[in-house]
């Protein structure tokens, strides 16, 4: 991650914009995991069970683990070092919105479910918008 901080609270619009930064890290690797090393399938039969079927990772071209992982790592250290702040300001308004966002885009970085989108360009867009979901809830709750 781009600054030092590990798992603590936010601290200012110092700490603000050190989460801003680690977002924008954060979303350009994940560009390059769902757009350049990965690729979905469509799941046999599926379409006939619902217009325009499911989709699964690919196993065969899905990101190297180590790359995956790392990234992953990262951003559970982010969303953590979040949450703690949630919990250390007894702020637990959107504590659930943020969780079940964080869950979603968690469930995208490992790759081992199945997919409603049917592009990489879809999951993408469903991932960004995620991240921006996360980092909306911090700046409100701080803001207030």
């Amino acid at each position: 991650m781009s600054n030092n901080q590990g798992i603590q609270g936010i601290q200012g619009i110092e700490g603000i914009q050190g989460i801003q930064e680690d977002y924008r890290e954060i979303s350009e690797r994940i560009k390059l995991l769902i757009g350049v090393s990965s690729r979905l399938v469509l799941v046999e039969n599926s379409s006939e069970m619902i217009e325009g079927g499911i989709y699964m990772w690919d196993k065969v071209v899905r990101a190297g683990d180590g790359v995956r992982e790392a990234l992953i790592e990262d951003y559970m250290t982010l969303v953590t070092r979040m949450r703690l702040d949630f919990e250390d300001k007894d702020n637990h308004c959107h504590i659930n919105s943020f969780d079940h966002s964080c869950k979603t885009v968690l469930n995208y970085l490992k790759q081992d479910t199945y997919v409603w989108e049917n592009s990489l360009e879809g999951v993408l867009k469903s991932v960004l918008r995620e991240l921006t979901v996360q980092y909306c809830i911090l700046t409100q709750r701080v803001q207030v």
